[in-house]
Formats: structure tokens, C-alpha cells, sequence
């Protein structure tokens, strides 16, 4: 269905093009330097340019073991060991760095500055023993010029102090909240000039679970030498940050991360959700970071405003990691599920950041991108007029390349069809990370009833993961193979279907088509450098994220086992959206009526695009015996296309529908009843959509491919 599409702001959309972030890799990965202890290496991280400390232990030492604060440093474009800055026999609460001056929460705080490449231990004012009221605990915040260290007890709260040009500190500032029944837990702090955020849970662990209060992020402000509370954002999920004339909080719906003007009227300025990830969440935000011009959230993703002020999703960090910690270019973390070990990755960015890639092809102009190396390919009419690339021998392997894909992290998914299988164990499927014909990972449809994800090493091949799933000939299966490295993923028809962690992957490589003894018709094929995540809501605790508007009567059941939202209105229109605004999407549910209005054309569907109430794309079920394709722009309504369905009340349908580039594909029941070339929506949700119609709607799927 889908024309060969190299992916560019030139061939797309202008606006998609930006919706894609760029993949950064590592530049080097940091091992535990022996004798260290490497149990809880790097759990602790801060940098200040060429400069940064990744905290380390238990070391095996005796009597006792202990504990490191690794000081390292950025020769010729390469992280090395300086020496252990701190050894102590307990670990560390936190550090941090800034403009030349390292903290470390350790009980007692530890302060070191840097002239030239010397490091020096530096006196600080938080010295007092504990149960001193000026006693701090280890968690500390540095920002360069002033330091603020939590102060334990009941009320809560925190010291301040400035560190002046000639190295001594300014008088301690007291912070202290107004809780004074310690119903709350401090859980993050930050300071931006005259402005302290505390992101707070409540605290259920001292016999106060039946005090109502929310989680908050407290806002303090400086008054001269006092600071005081003076407003507070409820909810959230305890995190929060500020920085110059923005505060950052961490929603806990489909918000994202919320940014807020610095000042108390509490007026949202912008929504930092990761566009290359379609959560109900938005992306759930946690862990933030900053520079002057870069926001970092999840550890992972990057933003950047744009001209207009707003910040964009320009990068991803894989593999995907624990925390982080930035300076200008240069970011540090510990990894997640990386390596078998425990190591630190360092990230070395761009000045400007590249969108990543996307090759989309469904065969309807001219030649396949795909390259044969093995069967008999052709691009090859169907019955109904559609275009597909066609395997037909029945002889042996077979197996079609995709040029320009060779990338380390990577998805391909395509509409799969086997025609016919020539015995037993037959399968179609689709290769990731293909070097040669000796290694590659793979996943197979096979005739007996299952699929299958294998890897081909060294010539080798290993089944790693399997599960049952009928396969028949003349049905098309959607399937997704996804290699973000260490992780590989299938799913089918829109649901994850099975999951596996290679600790020794296979780096990179292109995306394949490949077989044995299955004559097959692929089509829609999208291979992306990195693609979202998908948003399968299976509970109904996930019904508050859906955002809906009309005239609506929405609700969730899930008595029987399966999660089905309910629209029981007949009056109007009703719309309910959820996920983060994408360029490329897929719908996908299964939906019925279960009564329809008085009159005409009533309607239940999907929608995809989806900018606000008057534009989007969708799909629709009409009483009338027609599925439509249509779309709403400035609130004007366009047919895009019709094709006659029989409709019956309480009949269950399985509905998707695609937006990839400029093309948008209808399908019903697995067949594929509509398509249309159209540029008028460029992003936007997915979603759910009735026009005098009562419906349900159950396994509602959507991601960016």
C-alpha cells in the first residue's frame, strides 16, 4: 500500500521529520577498576566537563569493606581513573559537580576544588555532629555556587550556604517546611537562585497512612536571608526540578513532565512528553537533568527548545539507562541491563541532533528497496488491486535485504501473508541486526502452529523464545521484531508477544525478509532506527489517562477478565484520546456496537492524528453497511474513502488504522479496505470515537513504528 519512502524532511510532511529523535550510542564504557568493588558500581554519578566521579563498592577489603568516591578525568577523548577521591566504610547519599567544585553526601559532607587538574579538600559550614540543629544528612544539591544539604527531623528541611569567591561560605540559611506532623517524606531537592523545589511523598511509614495529603512539590522562595513556603503543585509522583524561570514537575497521568513560569500563580508553560514513545503516560518522567539549552528526563531522553520555546524530543540515548548525569555535551550513567557487569556508559552528543531514519515501503511505485539474495521475488498485484512484494518458490530458503538500514539499534514490521507452505515447520519472518548469513536475530511463523525468536550465530542457530500461535495460509499477521540492544522484541498484531535479553548481542546490522519453503506476500514494511513502545492499556486503573470530550458517557469494565471501555451514549458526538502526539502511528482495537441512534449513518471507529476536536484522521463502522475513511480539518469533514462492510449490532470488529509519511491504510478484520495518500495532519494521538452510537471497544494498540 505504501509508495518506497526514505524518510527526510524533503519526502515527508515538514513536521514529521522533527517527531523522530536521533540515537546516540556510547562513546566509551567504563568497567570497575579492579579492587574497587563492583557490586554497586556507578550508582552514584556526577560530571563537570572533563571531569566526573562514579561512586563504587563493597570493596573485598578487611577487616571492613568499603566504600568509593572514583574521580575521573577526560584526557584525548578518553575517560581514565585519576584516584579514589573518598574512601569511607559506609556509601554515599549522593554527589555532585559544578564550576570546578565537587560535593559528596556522605555523613559528614565532603567538599573538594579544583585548581588547574588538583583536586583539594575544601572547609564547608555543615560540621555540626547529629543532633545539632544544623546537623544535614548526606543528601546534598550543588549548583555550582550554592550548596543546600537536607536537614532530617520533624519539621523537615534543608541548610543553604554560598560559597564566596575567596573560599569561604556565606551564613547558613534555614529552610524548614510546615510540616510539622511529618506527613510527608522529602524525596528530591533543587535550587535555582532564590528557589527551592522539594518533591514530597506521603509518608505512610510512621502511623500517618490515614492522614489525607497528596504528594506535592513544595516551592520555596528567598527573602533576603529567609525562605519560606509559598505555594505547592499536588500530586505528581514526588520529583521535581527548577531551573532559572522554569520548575519542572513530574505528572502522574498523561501529563508528562509539566513546566511550570517560576512564580506562584502556577501557570503551565510547556509539556515535555517523549514523542518516541506513545505511553499513556506521556513518558513517565523521573531523574532530571540539565544544562544551559538541554533537558534530560528517564535518563535517556534528551530535549531541546525550539524557536518557539518549547522543548523538543532530539535524542535517545541507547541502550537505555540508569540515570544520568550531564555537562554541556557530555553525560555519564550508569547502564541498565548493558552489560552482565556492573559498568558506567559515557555519552559524547552532537552540537545539532540528526532525526534518525525511516525506510517505509508498501511496493505501489516502481521497484522494491529490497535487495534478493536468495528465493524469487517480484512486486506482484492482488485481486483487490493492491501492490505486494511476492515470494513465490517453495524450494528452500529465502531471503530479500533492505540497503541503508544497518543500524545498532533498529525495528522493522511489515503485514506478513503465507500463501502456502511446502510440509511441516514451514515459516515466513523478518531478521534484525543482520551482519551476513551467519549472524542475525530473527522470527519465524511456522507452519506448526507457532512463532518463534531465534538468533544465527557464527552459522549457528538457537531458538531463544517460542509460544503458540495458529498460522494459517491466506492470513496476514502484522509482526514487529525490535532490537534495542540488549532487548529484543516481537509482537503480532499490535500485542507484545515475546521478549529476550541477549547479554552478548550482535552489535548492528540491516533489517531482512526471510523464509523457508513458504511462498509469502509482504506488505507496508516500516524499518526505523528506533521506534515507541507500545500503549496497551490491559487494566482499568489505566481509564484516567484517556482525555475525552463530547457528548460522551465513557467507562471501564473488567469483571470478566477483559478490560473493555464503554461509551453508552447515543446523544452526539463522543472522543476520548490518550497517548503522547506522533508523526507515524498505528491504531489498532477490536470494537461493537451495541446499539446505534435513531436514523442513518450512526457510527463507532478509531482515530489517528488526532490535534484536538476538529483534526484528525479516522475510521469508521456506519449502520449504513460502510467502513469510511475521512478527516477533520478546521472542523470540516472529508470522505477520503468507502467500501461496503455488513454492520451488525454487537458484532465484534477488528479495526486499524495507519498513518505512516503521507499515507494513511484502513483495515477491517484483518483485511486491508481502504488507503489514501493525504498531508493535512502531520502528528497527533490516537483514539476512540462514536457519533450517536453506543459501543465497546477491548486490546486497544498504538505505537510510532
Amino acid at each position: 500500500m505504501l509508495r518506497p519512502v526514505f524518510v527526510a524532511c524533503a519526502l515527508i510532511a515538514s513536521a514529521t521529520c522533527a517527531a523522530r529523535p536521533m540515537v546516540i550510542h556510547p562513546s566509551q564504557t567504563l568497567e570497575p577498576p579492579a579492587g574497587s568493588g563492583d557490586h554497586y558500581f556507578g550508582i552514584g554519578v556526577a560530571i563537570d566537563g572533563d571531569w566526573a566521579i562514579v561512586t563504587a563498592g563493597p570493596t573485598p577489603s578487611n577487616p571492613l569493606p568499603t566504600w568509593d568516591a572514583l574521580l575521573y578525568h577526560r584526557v584525548n577523548g578518553q575517560w581514565t581513573l585519576d584516584r579514589p577521591l573518598v574512601r569511607r566504610e559506609a556509601g554515599f547519599h549522593s554527589v555532585a559537580m559544578n564550576n570546578g567544585v565537587a560535593a559528596i553526601g556522605s555523613n559528614p559532607t565532603r567538599i573538594f576544588k579544583r585548581t588547574n587538574n588538583t583536586w583539594t579538600e575544601i572547609a564547608h559550614p555543615f560540621t555540626v555532629p547529629p543532633g545539632d540543629p544544623n546537623w544535614v544528612s548526606g543528601d546534598l544539591v550543588w549548583d555550582g555556587n550554592t550548596l543546600l544539604a537536607e536537614r532530617p527531623g520533624c519539621p523537615w528541611g534543608a541548610l543553604i550556604s554560598r560559597l564566596n569567591v575567596d573560599g569561604s561560605w556565606s551564613p547558613i540559611e534555614r529552610l524548614s517546611s510546615d510540616d510539622t506532623q511529618c506527613s510527608r517524606t522529602p524525596n528530591q531537592w533543587a535550587i535555582s537562585g532564590n528557589t527551592v523545589v522539594a518533591g514530597t511523598y506521603t509518608n505512610d511509614l510512621w502511623g500517618n497512612s490515614d492522614v489525607a495529603v497528596p504528594d506535592q512539590l513544595m516551592i520555596f522562595r528567598r527573602s533576603g536571608t529567609t525562605w519560606m513556603q509559598t505555594a505547592a503543585i499536588d500530586e505528581g509522583n514526588g520529583q521535581g526540578d527548577v531551573r532559572g524561570n522554569e520548575i519542572f514537575f513530574a505528572s502522574y497521568g498523561a501529563g508528562g513532565t509539566l513546566v511550570y513560569r517560576n512564580d506562584d500563580t502556577l501557570t503551565v508553560v510547556d509539556n515535555i512528553r517523549t514523542v518516541s514513545t506513545s505511553t499513556q503516560f506521556g513518558g513517565p518522567s523521573y531523574g532530571f537533568h540539565h544544562t544551559n539549552d538541554l533537558f534530560v528526563q528517564n535518563g535517556s531522553a534528551l530535549f531541546r527548545k525550539n524557536a518557539a520555546g518549547k522543548y523538543e524530543h532530539v535524542a535517545v540515548l541507547v541502550p537505555n539507562i540508569y540515570d544520568a548525569a550531564v555537562s554541556g555535551l557530555r553525560v555519564f550513567s550508569k547502564s541498565e541491563g548493558a552489560s552482565a557487569n556492573e559498568v558506567v556508559l559515557t555519552f559524547d552528543l552532537p552540537e545539532t541532533f540528526t532525526p534518525s531514519p525511516v525506510i517505509a515501503t508498501g511496493f505501489e511505485s516502481g521497484p522494491s528497496p529490497f535487495t534478493p539474495q536468495l528465493g524469487t521475488f517480484a512486486v506482484a498485484t492482488t485481486s483487490t488491486g493492491n501492490h505486494v512484494y511476492r515470494q513465490s518458490s517453495l524450494a528452500g530458503d529465502y531471503r530479500a535485504l533492505l540497503g541503508g538500514s544497518d543500524w545498532t539499534s533498529q525495528s522493522i514490521e511489515a503485514d506478513i501473508k503465507p500463501t502456502a507452505f511446502s510440509g511441516s515447520n514451514r515459516w515466513a519472518g523478518l531478521a534484525v541486526h543482520y551482519l551476513d548469513a551467519a549472524n542475525y536475530y530473527y522470527v519465524t511463523l511456522r507452519s506448526s502452529g507457532v512463532v518463534e525468536l531465534k538468533r544465527m550465530r557464527n552459522g549457528v542457530y538457537e531458538t531463544v523464545a517460542r509460544k503458540e500461535l495458529p498460522i494459517v495460509p491466506g492470513r496476514s499477521y502484522h509482526v514487529a521484531l525490535q532490537a534495542f540492544t540488549p532487548m529484543i522484541m516481537v509482537r503480532v498484531d499490535g500485542a507484545e508477544f515475546i521478549w529476550w535479553i541477549d547479554e552478548q548481542p550482535i552489535p548492528h546490522g540491516s533489517v531482512a525478509l526471510l523464509g523457508y519453503r513458504t511462498a509469502v506476500e509482504y506488505d507496508n514494511v516500516v524499518a526505523a532506527q528506533v521506534g515507541g513502545p507500545i500503549v496497551d492499556l490491559t487494566g482499568c486503573d489505566a481509564a484516567r489517562f484517556w482525555t475525552t470530550n463530547g457528548a460522551g458517557n465513557w467507562s471501564c469494565s473488567g469483571d470478566t477478565g477483559v478490560y473493555i471501555i464503554l461509551q453508552s451514549s447515543t446523544a452526539g458526538d463522543a472522543r476520548a484520546v490518550l497517548g503522547t502526539p506522533t508523526d507515524d502511528q498505528v491504531v489498532t482495537t477490536r470494537a461493537r456496537a451495541t446499539s446505534f441512534g435513531s436514523g442513518q449513518d450512526r457510527w463507532f471507529g478509531i482515530a489517528a492524528r488526532y490535534a484536538d476536536a476538529s483534526n484528525y484522521y479516522y475510521l469508521t463502522v456506519r449502520n449504513s453497511n460502510t467502513v469510511s475513511l475521512r478527516k477533520v480539518v478546521n472542523g470540516a469533514i472529508t470522505v477520503l474513502g468507502t467500501a461496503p462492510l455488513p454492520v451488525r449490532p454487537n458484532t465484534w470488529y477488528n479495526l486499524r488504522l495507519d498513518a505512516v509519511g503521507n499515507e494513511l491504510r484502513a483495515f477491517v478484520n484483518g483485511t486491508q479496505v481502504l488507503q489514501k495518500i493525504d498531508a493535512s495532519h502531520a502528528s497527533g494521538q490516537g483514539g476512540l470515537l462514536t457519533y450517536k452510537t453506543a459501543a465497546e471497544y477491548t486490546a486497544y494498540s498504538a505505537w510510532q513504528p
